[in-house]
């Protein structure tokens, strides 16, 4: 999407790559990319652009503006570990880096109000068995994460380009698509009533989040809302 090109061109081939050495695997980065993105050739023009949660973006390149890595939502799971400081390449410039890196959300922030909002019916999971809520914080804590570091650059540094990625919509729907109406024979009746919304609910927060975006864009800024695959949502999902 951010080249205009297919893998063959841009050198990403698919979720990892091999080290330098050709010894082992790593999950991809932005080293593999042969070809400009959108917003180096912005660059070339002197024009600024704001780029948080592209994938792959790590390492954060040096462009005018702020670049935000993928990397840059992953926090511990671990209620009790305190929040590390953003390893070097997160984002880019340093500077911005020093400025957002307490906008992370943990998963155990989440609170329970929030949960509500997509299953309003949480207080009936059994959490020693059912680990659903506690993947759904995480998916929502990174998405979070995302949407606080964009909408402080974009309210506070000069740009003239911003591309903003949500992996939200793809993680729930993997998670939580099982579950969205209509009811599949395999899913038990009660986990279907208790999880139906989830993924509805996902759409909305998006939707929400998208009007805060149109607000810090203006009236005079085109905005595109791009999705780079679909899932089937109803009886044409795969048993």
């Amino acid at each position: 999407i951010s080249t205009g090109k297919r893998p063959p061109k841009h050198g990403v081939l698919g979720f990892s790559e091999p080290t330098a050495d050709g010894r082992s695997v790593r999950p991809c980065s932005i080293l593999s990319r042969k070809t400009k993105a959108v917003w180096n050739i912005l660059a070339q023009e002197g024009k600024r652009s704001v780029v948080v949660g592209w994938w792959p973006s790590f390492p954060a390149e040096p462009i005018p503006g702020a670049m935000v890595s993928n990397h840059f939502q992953q926090v511990p799971d671990d209620p009790g570990a305190d929040l590390p400081p953003l390893a070097p390449g997160t984002v880019s410039p340093e500077r911005v880096a020093a400025e957002i890196a307490d906008l992370r959300v943990r998963p155990w922030e989440i609170p329970h109000e929030v949960l509500r909002m997509f299953v309003p019916r949480f207080a009936e999971v059994d959490q020693e068995k059912d680990k659903s809520l506690h993947d759904l914080a995480k998916i929502l804590a990174e998405t979070l994460s995302i949407h606080a570091a964009a909408t402080d650059l974009l309210e506070r540094e000069p740009w003239d380009f911003a591309a903003v990625y949500f992996d939200t919509i793809d993680h729930a729907s993997h998670r939580f698509m099982q579950f969205h109406p209509p009811r599949q024979a395999r899913v038990p009746e009660r986990e279907f009533e208790i999880y139906k919304d989830v993924v509805a609910n996902v759409y909305r927060h998006h939707d929400a989040m998208l009007g805060r975006y149109l607000e810090l864009a203006g009236h005079d800024t085109h905005v595109l809302v791009i999705s780079d695959h679909g899932f089937h949502s109803d009886a044409l999902r795969p048993g």
